[in-house]
Protein backbone atom coordinates (compact mmCIF):
# COMPACT_ATOMS: atom_id res chain seq x y z
CA UNK A 1 0.00 0.00 0.00
CA UNK A 2 0.78 3.69 -1.42
CA UNK A 3 0.19 6.71 0.84
CA UNK A 4 0.53 9.47 -1.37
CA UNK A 5 -0.68 12.65 0.99
CA UNK A 6 2.50 14.52 1.97
CA UNK A 7 1.66 18.01 3.50
CA UNK A 8 -0.75 18.28 6.61
CA UNK A 9 -4.38 18.37 6.08
CA UNK A 10 -5.20 19.59 9.76
CA UNK A 11 -4.30 22.49 11.19
CA UNK A 12 -5.25 22.71 14.91
CA UNK A 13 -2.70 23.17 17.70
CA UNK A 14 -0.56 20.74 16.18
CA UNK A 15 -0.69 20.44 11.90
CA UNK A 16 -0.74 16.93 11.26
CA UNK A 17 -1.84 15.22 8.72
CA UNK A 18 -5.22 13.18 9.53
CA UNK A 19 -6.77 12.59 5.68
CA UNK A 20 -4.53 10.07 4.08
CA UNK A 21 -5.11 8.49 0.78
CA UNK A 22 -4.21 5.03 -0.10
CA UNK A 23 -3.68 3.02 -3.13
CA UNK A 24 -2.28 -0.26 -4.05
CA UNK A 25 0.17 0.61 -6.64
CA UNK A 26 2.49 3.44 -7.40
CA UNK A 27 1.88 4.31 -10.82
CA UNK A 28 0.77 6.52 -12.21
CA UNK A 29 0.92 8.25 -8.73
CA UNK A 30 -2.54 10.48 -8.05
CA UNK A 31 -2.59 14.18 -8.54
CA UNK A 32 -3.67 15.85 -5.38
CA UNK A 33 -4.81 19.65 -5.09
CA UNK A 34 -4.70 21.13 -1.25
CA UNK A 35 -7.59 23.62 -1.24
CA UNK A 36 -8.57 25.28 2.02
CA UNK A 37 -11.15 23.96 4.02
CA UNK A 38 -15.10 23.95 3.60
CA UNK A 39 -17.05 25.73 6.03
CA UNK A 40 -15.79 25.60 9.89
CA UNK A 41 -13.94 22.59 8.64
CA UNK A 42 -10.08 22.92 10.25
CA UNK A 43 -9.31 20.31 7.78
CA UNK A 44 -8.37 21.31 4.20
CA UNK A 45 -10.19 19.93 1.11
CA UNK A 46 -8.12 17.29 -1.29
CA UNK A 47 -8.96 17.60 -5.01
CA UNK A 48 -7.58 14.55 -6.17
CA UNK A 49 -7.28 12.82 -9.58
CA UNK A 50 -6.56 9.28 -9.96
CA UNK A 51 -6.21 7.19 -13.06
CA UNK A 52 -6.95 3.25 -12.76
CA UNK A 53 -6.65 0.58 -15.64
CA UNK A 54 -9.91 -2.22 -15.67
CA UNK A 55 -8.28 -4.93 -17.60
CA UNK A 56 -10.75 -7.58 -18.52
CA UNK A 57 -9.24 -11.26 -18.51
CA UNK A 58 -10.48 -14.24 -21.06
CA UNK A 59 -12.37 -15.93 -18.45
CA UNK A 60 -14.38 -12.49 -17.46
CA UNK A 61 -14.69 -11.99 -21.48
CA UNK A 62 -16.00 -15.70 -21.78
CA UNK A 63 -18.71 -15.03 -19.05
CA UNK A 64 -20.05 -12.16 -20.12
CA UNK A 65 -20.38 -13.68 -23.70
CA UNK A 66 -22.23 -16.72 -21.68
CA UNK A 67 -24.16 -14.78 -19.97
CA UNK A 68 -25.28 -12.45 -23.28
CA UNK A 69 -26.41 -15.54 -24.64
CA UNK A 70 -28.28 -16.62 -22.11
CA UNK A 71 -30.53 -13.19 -21.86
CA UNK A 72 -30.65 -13.55 -25.25
CA UNK A 73 -32.52 -16.77 -25.28
CA UNK A 74 -34.77 -16.22 -22.29
CA UNK A 75 -35.70 -12.77 -24.02
CA UNK A 76 -36.65 -14.43 -27.04
CA UNK A 77 -38.39 -17.37 -25.19
CA UNK A 78 -40.53 -14.43 -22.72
CA UNK A 79 -41.33 -12.95 -26.25
CA UNK A 80 -42.27 -16.74 -27.53
CA UNK A 81 -44.61 -17.31 -24.79
CA UNK A 82 -46.36 -13.94 -25.28
CA UNK A 83 -47.26 -14.46 -28.64
CA UNK A 84 -48.39 -17.57 -28.24
CA UNK A 85 -50.63 -16.36 -25.20
CA UNK A 86 -52.29 -13.68 -27.11
CA UNK A 87 -52.92 -16.34 -30.07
Amino acid sequence: MYQWVEESTWGGEEPSMLDPVFTKKPEPPPSIQYLSPMGRSDHSSEKIHAWYSARRTEAKKAKDKTRKKFIKQRNDNNRQQYKDARN
